[in-house]
């Protein structure tokens, strides 16, 4: 057998599957209708329908349709459910629950559910009703349906029953499939979770630098990453984002010009540190950590001092903040200023235009999910230099003369990172990802948590400030045990109290609701033993 997949059904071969499927089991096997001479079974309802199915291969194993339209199956058994149901509430009914006999004993059941109660999450529905048959009562009570009303039907009798989402990923069926899988659950900045076809790039024999394979392929990447960001040029380099930093402030050490960094927490002061480091001439515009740069103030500096370029993290990682890189850019490319960004948590899931930006620094090992070690330069026009006085490690110049790979550079992390770039729709994957982080935060607030909020954030970076009664060090231990890995233990974060949880790894929404029950339960038993 191969492995179980579900999706939303939208292709006309599923769509006669589902037909024949119907057939099966409510025409052969339940007799609530009668049989047909083709073996198809055509809903009342098909039109309006969303089918979730399951497959193994090309084959439908199992189905459940959707459907938001009043009235529903069930209003013409039952008068007037809404009185049985809490008020005020959209509602969804489900219904044609099937699953062949071979697959009743396998997760088909459950695979199917969970991707129903996914799209019920994405379509903002607060129940969902069924008639559920007797003679699986504690299977729907186990997944977290409600019974409630008379039995319906005539021959055969089904039970109005009702549930949410909430209800699902709460079920002891869902907490048992959690609880005991083996896999980690990442919510960490990076490392990040690898897909399979990027390990198997990362595994295979290494190529040396010099060989003309490696050179193709190094072009090959290098081209795809300049069109994802739309930037003419990329030097990549074996370190991280930290080493991307310093070569880009290495090179504006060479031109004699003055200079502004922003910085509103702690990987802004890490760029003020470096260029003190590195003996630039510039100001600073530093504001309280979790805050945003006020346009208008920053525009005065930009009026008031003769400024040549701008150096700014696009987000600052440590709150989640996001910095306006679209208008900074604007605003300062109409002044004849250089602008220079850290888009290291944001490239691979933030949509990002780099083609009035001078230089950029990315990395491998965060949001594009391959592995850490390699770093990026982007680049458009390069301003002369006035000295050349840099280590050669970090001058970008020298990697232009000697074209590209004067140095040995990872053959595998190359290639995964160019497998990693192939696999991302970085449109549909940023809308995933918001809609999951603003799932996420709606969760993580209804357990009175501080939550650092902005109208500009990172979607995929949830940052908690916890009470002082919480020890932020012990929620994060006691995740770990739970295999849940948030990000806690940077010095920044200890001194804050504070933990963040972080989407790169791009989560499903049961894993969203096991997180939040895991920390709510750890909440309420820290809360308990500091009352004791």
């Amino acid at each position: 057998m191969n492995k179980l997949t579900t999706k939303v059904a939208d292709k006309l071969w599923e769509l006669e599957e589902i037909c024949r499927l119907n057939h099966q089991i409510f025409s052969e096997e339940i007799l609530q209708h009668a049989t047909t001479a083709n073996g198809l079974l055509i809903d009342k309802f098909h039109s309006e329908n969303k089918y979730v199915i399951c497959l193994n291969d090309r084959e439908v194993v199992g189905m459940i349709a959707l459907r938001a339209i009043r009235p529903f199956s069930l209003d013409s058994k039952l008068e007037n459910i809404d009185s049985y149901l809490p008020p005020n509430k959209s509602l969804c009914e489900i219904r044609l629950l099937a699953v062949k006999p071979n697959y009743r004993k396998t997760q088909a059941f459950y695979y199917l559910y969970k991707r129903a109660f996914s799209e019920f999450i994405k379509s903002d529905y607060d129940y969902a009703v069924m008639s559920g048959i007797l003679s699986q009562q504690k299977l729907y009570k186990n997944i977290g349906f409600v019974p409630f009303g008379p039995l319906v039907g005539d021959e055969v009798k089904f039970q109005p029953m009702y549930s949410s989402p909430d209800y699902f990923f709460k079920s002891k069926h869902k907490q048992s499939a959690l609880s005991s899988q083996n896999q980690n659950i990442n919510l960490l900045p990076g490392p990040v979770n690898i897909k399979s076809v990027i390990k198997e790039e990362f595994n295979n024999s290494p190529v040396s630098h010099r060989s003309s394979n490696f050179k193709y392929n190094y072009t090959r990447i290098s081209n795809n990453l300049c069109q994802f960001v739309c930037s003419k040029n990329v030097q990549l380099l074996t370190g991280t984002g930290t080493l991307a930093n310093e070569v880009m402030l290495a090179h504006l050490s060479t031109m004699s010009e003055k200079g502004l960094v922003l910085s509103n927490g702690e990987f802004g002061n890490r760029i003020s540190h470096q260029a003190s480091c590195h003996k630039l001439d510039f100001i600073e515009y530093k504001i309280n950590s979790g805050e945003e740069f006020n346009s208008d103030e920053l525009n005065s500096i930009l009026t008031k001092n003769k400024i040549d370029w701008i150096f700014f993290v696009h987000c600052e990682t440590s709150t989640g903040i996001l910095n306006n890189l679209d208008d900074i850019t604007k605003e300062c490319h109409s002044k004849g200023i250089r602008v220079i960004v850290d888009c290291i948590s944001t490239f691979g899931i933030i949509p990002i235009d780099l083609s009035k930006v001078y230089m950029a620094s990315a990395s491998s090992g965060k949001a594009i999910g391959s592995y850490s070690g390699l770093s990026m330069v982007f680049f458009n026009e390069l301003s002369e230099s006035i000295k050349n006085e840099i280590p050669v490690y970090l001058d970008i110049r020298n990697y232009i003369r000697k074209g590209s790979i004067p140095f040995t550079l990872n053959s595998n992390a190359l290639y995964a990172l160019g497998a990693s770039l192939e696999l991302i729709n970085i449109d549909s994957r940023y809308k995933k990802i918001r809609v999951a982080g603003e799932v996420f935060r709606k969760r993580i607030s209804a357990l009175g948590l501080n939550l650092i909020t902005s109208k500009n954030l990172h979607p995929a970076i949830i940052t908690l400030k916890l009470p002082d009664t919480i020890d932020s060090l012990i929620i994060g231990e006691t995740l770990e045990e739970k295999k849940i890995f948030v990000n806690y233990k940077s010095d920044y974060l200890i001194n804050s109290n504070t933990i963040q949880i972080c989407l790169f790894s791009d989560l499903d929404l049961e894993e969203i609701q096991y997180v939040s029950n895991s920390l709510q339960s750890i909440l309420e038993i820290e809360r308990i033993n500091k009352v004791i």
